[in-house]
């Protein structure tokens, strides 16, 4: 009877939950792809629908049972004598016996083998097999176990705290006033020890799941701002085979727009060229021995390309000249025969810092012997960090030209040009107009090249803007209502 009352209830409030999320998903869904620029998945994960299937339908049938089963143990006579006026001795049962089961200290024993089973082997695999899903999955966990532990210490707290709370509010008034509510508090503290957990993991759980949110719009903003590598930009879109440039009829127009209409509010601009995997041909590194190999997308920047992207995401674990800037030194004589390279081609072909590797094309030209002369960890612009499968190199606009001679490239200006940067002098607030004027003049410069795209990030930062005043809203609503 009580399983059929609980599921009349809970499998329509189940599907009419599912049903909204759904719906809510996709609106969020289509407005975060919208704002990204990326296509996003419209129907609600696995994950998602198994934990609400347990929280509308078998959370519920628990919270039904256990009750009942609880107040079974007791007779009729003895659950309405509780309800009538009567004074109940204080009881103290001191038993010793020789060999008791222990079901919480079999529950403790199982949490402690499987934390260190977690620590010392699956926390270990994750590591060395650069596993970062399961690394993440193990960071929740912890946290999530350090919630749950601080709940129950907060809970032996409870008395102490009831204390030290009573004399505060408490200390002006008489002492048998005293006396009567502390000993009131105490008698009613066993009573009240599981809706202060209750309440205690619910506040946790809110506050968690606040810090996360918040924690992860932040890391979304943080890779958006990094790929983009400056506030705006023009990229081109390439079709497998393109080697032409799709800047080509708009590129001196763009430049001359920003030099001469817009010198006040841009500080500056750079070109980034078309990766050698789609301009060229498939790009390898390889050791002198030829022995061992990796994949990489090769660009060709220009020598200011540091000064317009956001250095907060620039990382170099060496330099080869540390007092000149890194980016001249490979238009130098001795430059034009090296590229800066990431630091993992150190694990992936054993490249030193004074070593040479030979560079493969997949042309009909040899290979090419060049030398690092600087290892880099991360940088903005270039949408690659170390777990990509491709990892990002640079080189100037000489030597993409010489190693791609193939291509027939008469001069520099032939090289096909992927993203042109730009940096501002001031945030986009500060002069709103004079930045909608910019982009409202991009936009009519390449709005006759269907390749061409220009992106602001302005755009996805006002979406992660509303999606955290949503959040804002939604959990100072349930904090208000805990």
């Amino acid at each position: 009877m009580v399983i059929a009352q609980v599921t009349v209830i809970s499998v329509p409030s189940w599907a009419l939950g599912l049903l909204l999320g759904q719906f809510l998903f996709i609106g969020v869904m289509i407005f975060l792809g919208n704002a990204l620029g990326v296509d996003l998945p419209k129907t609600l994960p696995g994950g998602a629908v198994g934990a609400g299937t347990v929280l509308g339908i078998v959370v519920p049938l628990f919270a039904a049972i256990l009750p009942i089963r609880r107040a079974l143990l007791y007779e009729p006579r003895e659950a309405f004598a509780q309800y009538r006026p009567h004074n109940t001795a204080v009881k103290v049962t001191v038993k010793r016996e020789n060999y008791r089961f222990s079901g919480e200290s079999l529950f403790i024993a199982a949490i402690a083998v499987v934390f260190g089973f977690l620590i010392y082997y699956v926390f270990i695999l994750a590591l060395f097999s650069s596993n970062l899903n399961l690394l993440l999955d193990i960071f929740l966990v912890c946290l999530v176990a350090i919630l749950f532990a601080l709940s129950l210490l907060f809970l032996n707290l409870h008395m102490p705290m009831m204390v030290a709370l009573h004399y505060i509010f408490f200390f002006w008034e008489k002492e048998h006033v005293r006396q009567i509510s502390r000993k009131n508090l105490i008698s009613h503290s066993l009573r009240n020890r599981k809706t202060f957990l209750m309440y205690t993991i619910a506040i946790a759980l809110v506050i968690y799941l606040r810090v996360v949110s918040k924690l992860q719009i932040d890391a979304v903003e943080d890779v958006i701002r990094k790929s983009a590598g400056a506030p705006v930009r023009v990229r081109a879109s390439y079709t497998p085979g393109q080697v032409t440039d799709s800047f080509s009829c708009c590129k001196q127009a763009l430049e001359r727009s920003l030099l001469q209409d817009h010198s006040d509010k841009v500080q500056g601009f750079s070109w980034i060229s078309q990766s050698t995997n789609r301009a060229v041909g498939g790009t390898t590194f390889r050791n002198l021995g030829n022995v061992f190999e990796s994949r990489v997308d090769a660009f060709a920047v220009l020598p200011n390309f540091r000064d317009v992207i956001d250095g907060r995401f620039e990382k170099f674990d060496w330099i080869r000249l540390p007092d000149w800037p890194i980016i001249e030194q490979l238009y130098s004589a001795v430059g034009s025969q090296g590229m800066l390279v990431p630091s993992r081609l150190q694990e992936d072909i054993g490249l030193l810092q004074e070593d040479t590797f030979l560079a493969d094309f997949e042309t009909d030209e040899p290979y090419a012997k060049l030398r690092p002369f600087g290892f880099f960890s991360s940088i903005a612009a270039l949408n690659k960090n170390r777990f990509s499968s491709r990892q990002p190199s640079l080189m100037s606009f000489p030597t993409y030209a010489r190693l791609g001679a193939s291509m027939g490239w008469g001069s520099i200006e032939d090289i096909p040009l992927r993203t042109m940067l730009i940096s501002l002098k001031k945030e986009p607030d500060e002069d709103f107009e004079g930045y909608r004027r910019l982009l409202r003049d991009l936009n009519t410069i390449v709005s006759g090249t269907p390749l061409l795209r220009v992106w602001e990030f302005r755009y996805s930062k006002d979406a992660l803007d509303v999606i955290t005043s949503i959040l804002r809203s939604a959990f100072l609503f349930l904090s208000t209502l805990a």
